[in-house]
């Protein structure tokens, strides 16, 4: 309603004009106010939306890129514009008929418009791009030719098709349409108007008015001037239609321009036919990807000979447009077309099974090493450093846990489904806010790195208690903090050890500490907010009362002047903004304020991930999401489905960090020899900043991207046959493993690790996925993406022998369903109105064995969140378990004959480390008799004070853990 009006009164002077002009009857007086009342309706919604793009790239500092996009894209569009209708109207142009020539440059103008638009930015990538140094080595051309020159050269191609085409449209139809409503007009008598037909006369009544329109159009048509009508033309045209003859002759006048279009269309034809040999290239029919055999020693030649046949073909219509008909022209076109066919078909097919076939490998096996290499190029897999992983059975023991124990202390315990649950109850406070996913980042606390598994609390606005204006839009503005917590550690009740938690965000480490806990940018910050109003906003709640504060920020679009506040009531809410109290010259609207539409709106040439994650740096949160450029243009390399992308090239050349606070966006360039990045960082100077003036404090946090290493998994699953005939017969294929979630058997994710590597003395997080044969459950190998700043970018792979069978996720699964104790267990827990969740299982190469872990959680029916109950280890065929990790792999040394204890702090006695200042367990509990007396001692004071706060459920489960307890400590006693 507010937009309607602000039109109505926009277009009000045009329209006193418009009706001022009618009365005098003044033609130009209203063409004149006509244009003055539609400019409004046209104009004012681009014009709103330039000042709205304008106001928010104006807020992240980056004009300069939202001017160049628009000096792109229109102005590559209105070079294709200008171009194409030139081109459609010289074509068109014949003779006296100058109106086809302007008609056909007004629809190819059009069409050309609209192709610029959508192909703007091929062109500004080729201008942009630079050469790589990587040359095809079937054809010499360099890598850029194929990724920026191909597909601005085809986007060329297809305008100048176009424009052909809607040139000999406009000659062959013009006449037509034009003389029939001539002569219609033209027999448009006192006696009515001559229905061409019927031949009969429809009565009008009033003076004949369309002998002004009449010649007009005639003369539009280069058919002349027209002759008064007399009566005896109506007799005449009572047994004749001489529209028709005159039509048949107009097209006979055309019949040397259509020709002659034809002919240049059919040199288009030609051209497109020679740059398809370069097409082969990348999408050709290649068994590894690329070219093949067929295509570059048949197609190849094919389309050198098609593009001579339509050149020679388009040559003969141009020279001879006189005297050829457009029977032989469409007959020719048939031919070539038929012939094309026939080439590519039957020729093709016929060298495929008839010289391929009874030799393929031989034959393919150049281009199969081509295709290997290049897909293996296209996807960063040569970078990877292969190697052999002996699986050692015998090396398990506590001197290979002590040389390791950085990864031993860092297990991840919590899966992130089931801590999200957690999350969700104990932290969220109230309903309306809420946690959208669980980030695995690492901290230095107390001089160690450790694995924090953290997400961050954020308000969801759908879920406030009452949507009004006032408290959506101002009241309540922000999320506030985050919950962070060990990935491996424990309460007695089976709950996680929480580093941060509460409103405010309280920390219980300094490395930790938030100074600036405010989320007004994040994953569910969808609708925008207005700060520095009259109004203070909602920080947190505290007991019965609740915290307010104001805005400080440097985010948002400041609203002190009447065309930024109209410009916020067109685009978000309308009247509101000068009819409410609440806005003041210091108010500011906060719109994009979602993480994923502000990265994508600042660089959406950029795929950006979806799982972004938070970090605490410097006291301030910020969220950092990795981006990928993209290609399908690389030589020999195999195209795969990349978040909705077809690509046979990716690189995760980008990370944005965006503040929570105030909003800014800073995109770093991890990969300068990218020739995709380069060319964007060149067309758009200053968006991209060097990976290397990252800030330290928040360097340290990135992360090797799960999309990549999934993608890479599945390239290299098949890509890692590197032998032609091992590739050609698929003798090796690999598949990512299996695990059960809940029952339910999935893919394993890629999962993070303190990793040591072997023959290295230092921990580094990294990213793991297991791979096994295809069809097969064993283990064959497993990869690893490095993040730690000095090797970040570091892909390993590591092969196990193929003459010993190492256990794999999914027959860990088994085992753990084949134990009797277990397995009886889960089915007692489920028999009592439990639900048993199945954790990530987690295959972790210690020095140079394997460990299998998996947690088991119970979640009862009068508990909303899953509590620990059991950790599963394996190593080879030895199998163990316990109520935790410290007791499972006990227990798994006792299996291998040793009588060594495991804790997770070595060093340490376990008692002294157990208890924390706050009463919360700082590590896994142990299982000897002092330590059950006391989770029986901790179990019934919660049991105490939870049935003196009326919360009997959450009593009933500890009154549950001391009677287990009470069970223990009897069967453990002398």
């Amino acid at each position: 309603m507010f937009n309607l009006l602000v039109i109505l009164v926009l277009a009000l002077p045009g329209a006193l004009l418009l009706v001022r002009s009618v009365g005098r009857r003044s033609v130009g007086g209203v063409i004149f106010a006509a244009a003055l009342v539609l400019a409004p309706i046209v104009l004012a919604g681009s014009a709103f939306s330039f000042a709205y793009d304008y106001y928010w790239f104006e807020e992240l500092g980056r004009i300069e890129r939202f001017l160049t996009e628009i000096q792109y894209r229109w102005g590559i569009s209105a070079v294709a514009s200008l171009l194409s209708a030139s081109i459609a109207g010289v074509l068109a142009w014949h003779g006296r008929s100058s109106g086809r020539g302007l008609l056909a440059g007004l629809v190819a103008g059009v069409v050309g418009f609209g192709l610029g638009s959508t192909n703007w930015d091929k062109v500004l990538l080729w201008r942009s791009s630079s050469p790589s140094g990587q040359v095809d080595p079937l054809l010499g051309r360099d890598l850029t030719f194929y990724m920026f020159d191909l597909p601005a050269l085809n986007f060329a191609l297809t305008l100048l098709s176009m424009t052909a085409v809607v040139a000999v449209v406009a000659v062959l139809l013009f006449p037509f349409g034009i003389l029939a409503t001539a002569e219609a007009l033209r027999r448009s008598g006192p006696e009515g108007i001559l229905d061409i037909s019927s031949g009969k006369t429809i009565p009008q009544s009033g003076p004949r008015r369309g002998g002004r329109l009449e010649e007009i159009l005639m003369r539009f048509s280069g058919r002349g001037g027209a002759r008064p009508v007399q009566h005896h033309d109506l007799a005449q045209n009572s047994t004749a239609n001489p529209s028709t003859t005159k039509s048949e002759e107009r097209v006979a006048e055309s019949r040397p321009a259509s020709i002659r279009i034809l002919g240049v269309l059919a040199i288009v034809i030609a051209a497109s036919s020679f740059l398809g040999r370069y097409d082969l290239i990348v999408s050709g029919t290649g068994i590894a990807g690329g070219a093949g055999w067929v295509d570059m020693n048949v197609r190849y030649h094919l389309y050198a000979v098609a593009a001579g046949l339509w050149l020679s073909w388009g040559l003969f219509l141009i020279v001879r447009a006189r005297s050829a008909t457009h029977t032989l022209a469409g007959a020719g076109f048939g031919v070539l077309f038929g012939l094309t066919f026939v080439l590519f078909a039957g020729v093709s097919v016929a060298a495929q099974r008839l010289l391929v076939s009874p030799n393929e490998v031989a034959r393919e096996a150049p281009y199969i090493e081509l295709g290997i290499e290049g897909t293996r190029v296209g996807f960063g897999l040569d970078r990877a450093e292969e190697r052999d992983f002996p699986a050692d059975t015998e090396a398990f023991g506590p001197e290979l846990l002590a040389n390791n124990s950085s990864l031993m202390h860092e297990v991840r315990l919590w899966d992130y489904r089931a801590l999200e649950q957690v999350y969700e109850q104990l932290q969220a406070i109230r309903l309306y806010y809420d946690f959208t996913d669980i980030d695995v980042g690492r901290y230095e606390i107390g001089g160690e790195t450790r694995q924090i598994m953290l997400s961050a609390r954020e308000l969801d606005a759908a879920r406030l208690p009452s949507r009004t204006f006032e408290n959506e839009r101002i009241r309540y503005t922000h999320g506030h903090g985050v919950v962070a917590s060990p990935v491996s550690e424990f309460t007695p009740s089976g709950r996680p050890n929480f580093l941060v938690r509460d409103l405010p965000a309280t920390s219980s480490v300094p490395e930790l500490e938030i100074t600036r806990p405010e989320i007004y940018y994040g994953q569910l910050t969808n609708g925008h907010v207005y700060v520095g109003t009259t109004e203070d906003e909602f920080g947190y709640p505290s007991g019965e009362e609740n915290v307010y504060e104001r805005y400080e920020g440097t985010g948002g679009v400041p609203l002190y002047s009447f065309t930024r506040r109209l410009t916020a009531a067109w685009n978000l809410d309308g009247h509101r903004l000068f009819t409410s109290r609440y806005f003041t010259s210091d108010s500011k609207a906060l719109y994009e304020r979602n993480i994923f539409s502000r990265v994508r709106r600042l660089a959406p040439f950029v795929t950006w991930d979806n799982d972004a994650y938070i970090v605490i740096a410097e006291g301030r949160l910020a969220w950092i999401i990795d981006g990928y450029t993209t290609s399908n243009g690389r030589p020999y390399s195999q195209t795969l489905n990349f978040w909705g992308r077809p690509a046979n090239h990716v690189r995760n050349s980008v990370k944005a960090v965006v503040d929570a606070y105030n909003g800014s966006v800073d995109l770093y360039l991890f990969d300068e020899e990218d020739p995709v990045a380069s060319a964007w960082a060149s067309a758009y100077e200053g968006l991209f900043t060097p990976a290397n003036e990252m800030p330290e404090s928040l360097r340290r946090h990135i992360r090797y991207p799960e999309a990549l290493l999934v993608v890479q998994a599945s390239v290299y699953s098949r890509y890692h046959m590197q032998n032609v005939r091992n590739f050609y017969n698929q003798e090796d294929l690999w598949q990512r493993a299996t695990e059960l979630y809940h029952s339910d058997p999935q893919t394993v994710e890629p999962y993070y690790v303190m990793w040591q590597e072997p023959g290295t003395t230092h921990a580094q997080f990294s990213l793991m996925l297991p791979f096994t044969p295809r069809n097969r459950q064993n283990m064959i190998g497993w990869m690893a993406g490095l993040a730690d700043q000095e090797h970040y970018g570091r892909l390993l792979t590591y092969q196990f022998p193929k003459g010993e069978l190492v256990p794999g996720p999914q027959q860990f699964e088994t085992k753990i369903d084949q134990d009797p104790f277990i397995s009886d267990r889960m089915t007692l827990w489920g028999q009592s109105g439990s639900r048993v969740i199945r954790g990530n299982v987690l295959s972790l190469p210690v020095g140079e064995t394997l460990i299998h872990v998996e947690p088991i959680y119970l979640e009862a029916e009068n508990s909303a969140y899953p509590e620990l109950r059991l950790v599963a280890v394996m190593h080879g065929e030895s199998f163990a378990y316990g109520e935790t990790f410290e007791e499972a792999i006990s227990n798994l040394l006792n299996n291998a004959g040793s009588n060594a204890a495991f804790t997770l702090r070595t060093g340490e006695e376990p008692e002294e480390d157990l208890e924390r200042e706050d009463g919360v367990s700082a590590s896994l509990p142990t299982t000897n008799q002092a330590d059950l007396a006391r989770r029986a001692s901790q179990a019934f004071e919660s049991y105490l004070e939870l049935q003196a706060e009326g919360r009997f459920e959450e009593a009933a489960r500890h009154l549950t853990e001391l009677r287990n307890s009470l069970d223990q400590l009897v069967g453990e006693a002398p």
